[in-house]
């Protein structure tokens, strides 16, 4: 019988709790932060048959804008949450491997914790949330990190974190119900249009939640990104020259119509065999 490995597994650390307490942080994904122990998640483990649990912290994480302006709380739990995610696997060998936290959305404080997380406390990768104050991991303010997730091979998990913008939408549903999967889908698409799954290919995805939305999106996006391009039926070839003869001149690309933009490029960026999995 083969042996099944829970990517997808939280802790919920008494310290963190306290901690996202004292700042007045009591929910995560608009659901109450939840009573953990390790005894607790053994049992769940062995009633259904899971050898191993790769452990890792769930939304809201370790970043909080308003509450903690000079991340010195990020930087102390993502800390504090690795050693205990390290604790773990020191105790139980067998059953825990982790997915370290990093103190985004500052980059360098970042690159430090990973150092850390990889090289000293050995954790298995890391866990990225889907946006961090509404910029998508596409976005190239985390170029730096990937370049170095990159360097490492690393495996990253990809948790959905609250949608910028939510308390406009007046929904009252808790995000944890349907907003996740459609933030993890928005990351997805980010990090392939822009390119970042291309240039990046020794970075190994795994998406939350089934990959979100994005196996019954795909189709859709590829479609859309066609058809906004196809001006006349002669769109698509153009940007097809456009974007073979940027190659050479880049600065091409800046003067691309809007439509013909969308459409190269998802034509030239996309993701190598098993980089990503859902």
């Amino acid at each position: 019988m083969s042996e099944l490995i829970d990517v997808h597994h939280h802790i919920v650390p008494k310290k963190y709790v306290e901690s996202l307490s004292e700042k007045g942080v009591k929910k995560g994904l608009g659901v109450q932060l939840p009573s953990w122990n390790v005894n607790k998640t053994l049992e769940v483990m062995d009633q259904n048959g899971i050898s191993t649990s790769i452990i890792s912290i769930s939304a809201p994480g370790v970043y909080f804008k308003d509450k903690d302006p000079k991340m010195e709380l990020a930087k102390a739990l993502s800390r504090e949450t690795n050693e205990s995610c390290a604790k773990l696997i020191q105790d139980y060998p067998k059953r825990f491997g982790a997915f370290a936290t990093l103190p985004l959305p500052d980059v360098d404080a970042a690159l430090d914790e990973l150092k850390f997380a990889l090289e000293v406390l050995k954790l298995d990768g890391v866990v990225l949330l889907s946006n961090y104050d509404g910029y998508y991991l596409g976005d190239s303010r985390f170029d730096k990190l990937f370049l170095e997730l990159n360097r490492q091979k690393t495996v990253v998990v990809i948790h959905p974190n609250t949608p910028p913008g939510i308390e406009e939408s007046h929904l009252g549903l808790p995000e944890a119900m349907i907003d996740v999967c459609f933030d993890t889908t928005r990351t997805a698409f980010s990090l392939i249009v822009n390119g970042v799954t291309k240039k990046y290919p020794d970075v190994r995805f795994i998406l939350a939640h089934a990959g979100g939305a994005v196996p019954y999106m795909a189709a859709r996006v590829g479609i859309t990104s066609s058809l906004l391009a196809n001006k006349g039926g002669i769109g698509p070839f153009i940007a097809n020259g456009i974007g073979k003869i940027s190659n050479v001149f880049p600065k091409l690309k800046e003067s691309m119509p809007e439509v013909l933009n969308y459409y190269i490029k998802f034509k030239e960026n996309g993701c190598q065999k098993d980089q990503i999995f859902i």
